[in-house]
């Protein structure tokens, strides 16, 4: 250090090289003040401004109507949501799934998130379609949607009524097994592709309110069993599974032309050609 000062009068002077190298020592450390002051600051607003924005877009209120199946309180605690989460942390897909997956009666969710801090649940049901009397377990009384999933099983059929009223008894094809929240499993993939069509294609059209039950139990022999305002009985024979909608609608076509009081058998497994049996000839 003393090569790089020289005495003038006595004085001690520094060199310029020296003057240069402290100069660039006193940028840097007010750099790195300066930088260390800015870095602390954009924390500390950070940290604020996180606690505030939480606080605001904090859920506090999780709304959801009750089904047929399950309480509102049962719904909200499949979905996890908890009051003070961050709403705008809460993923609507991860929660839909999540409930779904718990809650195996529901068809679908909505998830509504409404800011600030509201999230809204509703629930869309499984529609009953029709019944069965399962030979497994014993004359149990099993409840379908039209997705095939077992909505419920019951002891007696005026149990099952005061749940599910106005429903089709249905003779199904050979089942592997039936379990309440799960679908049907046919021993026959042939017989799990039109069951459900025809069932709501009968609904919609004038068998549907005298429809009694439907014998299903061989696609190739499709019967449906009626009964008139009459208090007639009638059958409408719609043989294999083509063309159901064609034969449903040629089906009630004849029975327009047919007596109130008519009771028989109605072919309608060819649409070209029906004929119609009564059961006193």
């Amino acid at each position: 250090m003393e090569e790089e000062l020289r005495r003038e009068d006595g004085r001690v002077l520094i060199s310029d090289d020296v003057k240069r190298r402290l100069q660039k020592r006193l940028k840097r450390r007010t750099f790195f003040i300066v930088f260390t002051c800015i870095l602390v600051g954009v924390l500390i607003l950070s940290l604020v401004g996180f606690f505030v924005i939480k606080n605001i877009f904090s859920l506090k209120t999780v709304s959801c109507p009750q089904t047929e199946h399950y309480s509102s309180k049962q719904i909200v605690e499949a979905s996890g949501l908890r009051e003070g989460s961050a709403i705008f942390l809460i993923k609507d897909d991860k929660i839909r799934s999540r409930i779904l997956q718990e809650l195996p009666l529901l068809k679908d969710l909505q998830v509504k998130v409404l800011y600030p801090d509201r999230v809204e649940l509703i629930p869309i049901e499984e529609e009953p379609l029709f019944y069965f009397v399962a030979d497994i377990p014993e004359n149990e009384y099993v409840v379908v949607s039209e997705s095939y999933k077992v909505l419920g099983m019951f002891d007696s059929v005026e149990q099952m009524l005061t749940y599910f009223p106005d429903l089709y008894l249905v003779k199904m094809p050979t089942l592997l097994y039936t379990v309440t929240g799960q679908k049907l499993e046919f021993a026959s993939k042939g017989d799990a592709d039109y069951i459900s069509d025809l069932l709501r294609l009968v609904k919609e059209s004038d068998f549907g309110e005298q429809l009694r039950y439907a014998d299903l139990q061989n696609r190739f022999e499709i019967t449906l069993h009626c009964r008139s305002e009459m208090g007639k009985d009638y059958r409408v024979y719609l043989g294999n599974k083509k063309s159901l909608s064609e034969k449903i609608s040629f089906a009630q076509g004849m029975k327009d032309h047919l007596p109130d009081d008519f009771a028989g058998l109605i072919g309608a497994e060819d649409p070209q050609k029906g004929y119609a049996d009564p059961d006193d000839r």
